[in-house]
């Protein structure tokens, strides 16, 4: 069994694959996929790239791949993108844990495809795509995720669009995170979205409107003394979503935006008798600044809430703030600096979640040669609402990135996580070390 894993494996090298940031790992520093209400854009068609054109306010990293894109099939009005990759990953403590450590090899094959309309007006878009994770000696781990979806947007006039989108993906929660149930298997769980939107430009004012409903499905999981029963985890969310900016200077932008939540469960009491439904809230006030033409800022203050309905858990509120800031200092070299401190929620036991701080700091470099080497630093915090848990990450990655030609890349990454908590059983010491390939049509 191995052995044929092993011979996909390099059959997938060859093959060719996918995502632009490379290969999704099975770790995460980002908070849990326990929200899928994020804004879902639908893609412009590939564009043909010019090196006249290209902004100072541009990333390398985005330039390097899109400089030479591949001349994707049409199918009528229909722009075709197929994506294959194949990759294999070295993880040195697969299940983030403080001692007697579990490596393996890890083998990833990932296809999808993407088919966008180029019309003059309106827009619909599809999207398929799926990643199997097949770890050499620990089979239990074994999984797969993946997603359906479709957008569309109707033009009214040139200043007004509506437009929607539906999606259903299979995701997992990775084992470095707090709302991995610690089962014998990965904790599964399903997504199901559906949204409207409107947008209007007019003048100097822009603004954009979203509703919607999503539905989270866990699948129960098997531990050495039974099954664990994630039916208490299920739940529905209805949300909204308005922003309204003015332009100023062409595309920078002063904004407002207001976020709202409801959650109800499937069950009323959890496993441990909380109860989880809740209503919150989030109103920031940001901008958009360009800096002499060698600095993008994208900044915003806010205010989160989240009101819930058992008493021991009360309401969770605080400011909230964002900030992104890109420096080109060359042609050839990006830095991009982010931070965040918000509002995470949680399903670990007697908690509603977490106030997380996040900073990073990307540099991305472009070689002679067609060759981007990227080094990336970053530190997490957590610190759990009502109970006395604090974990604190630290991160390092280097990797390089060649273009071999137009849409397929070979990528080498390195990755370093430490994690410490006053909880000694969050803190671990993790190396994982990439190798893909990856093929757009």
């Amino acid at each position: 069994m191995k052995a044929g894993w092993i011979v996909l494996a390099v059959a997938g090298f060859s093959g060719a694959a996918v995502a632009q940031q490379g290969a999704p790992v099975p770790s995460s520093l980002q908070a849990p996929v326990t929200t899928l209400s994020g804004p879902q854009t639908l893609a412009p068609p590939a564009r043909t790239y010019d090196a006249r054109d290209a902004g100072r306010n541009e990333d390398v990293l985005d330039r390097f791949e899109d400089e030479l894109p591949p001349v994707s099939p049409r199918v009528g009005a229909f722009v075709i993108r197929p994506q294959l990759r194949g990759s294999l990953i070295y993880d040195d403590n697969i299940f983030a844990t403080e001692s007697d450590e579990e490596e393996d090899m890890i083998g990833v094959l990932g296809f999808g495809a993407r088919a966008l309309s180029d019309l003059p007006q309106h827009a619909i878009g599809f999207r398929a795509n799926a990643d199997f994770y097949q770890y050499f000696e620990n089979t239990d781990e074994n999984y797969w995720v993946g997603e359906l979806g479709t957008s569309g947007r109707y033009d009214l006039n040139r200043e007004t669009s509506f437009g929607a989108d539906l999606s259903a993906r299979r995701l997992v929660e990775p084992r470095d995170e707090p709302d991995d149930l610690g089962g014998e298997e990965p904790t599964v769980f399903y997504g199901y979205r559906a949204a409207v939107n409107g947008q209007n430009i007019s003048g100097n004012i822009v603004s954009r409107v979203e509703l919607g409903t999503q539905f989270l499905e866990y699948e129960d999981t098997e531990t050495p003394v039974g099954t664990i029963d994630a039916e208490s985890r299920n739940r529905d969310e209805f949300f909204g979503d308005a922003r309204i900016g003015y332009r100023y200077l062409g595309p920078q932008e002063v904004y407002v935006r207001f976020r709202g939540n409801d959650r109800t469960f499937d069950q009323d009491l959890d496993d441990n008798g909380f109860q989880r439904e809740s209503t919150g809230y989030r109103a920031d006030l940001g901008a958009t600044a360009d800096l002499g033409g060698l600095f993008y800022l994208d900044a915003s203050i806010g205010y989160q809430s989240q009101d819930y309905d058992d008493a021991r858990f009360g309401t969770v509120d605080s400011p909230v703030a964002t900030a992104s800031l890109l420096w080109n200092p060359t042609r050839l070299t990006s830095v991009r600096a982010e931070g965040s401190y918000e509002f995470v929620e949680s399903l670990t036991t007697g908690t509603p979640g977490y106030w997380r701080s996040l900073y990073t700091l990307r540099i991305a470099h472009e070689l002679p040669y067609d060759f981007l080497v990227i080094g990336r630093l970053i530190l997490q915090e957590r610190d759990f609402e009502r109970i006395n848990r604090d974990d604190d990450t630290y991160g390092a990655d280097i990797g390089l990135r060649y273009r071999i030609d137009r849409g397929l890349f070979l990528d080498a990454e390195y990755r370093f996580r430490e994690q410490d908590s006053n909880l000694a059983t969050a803190e671990y010491t993790r190396n994982l070390v990439l190798l893909q390939i990856r093929r757009t049509f």
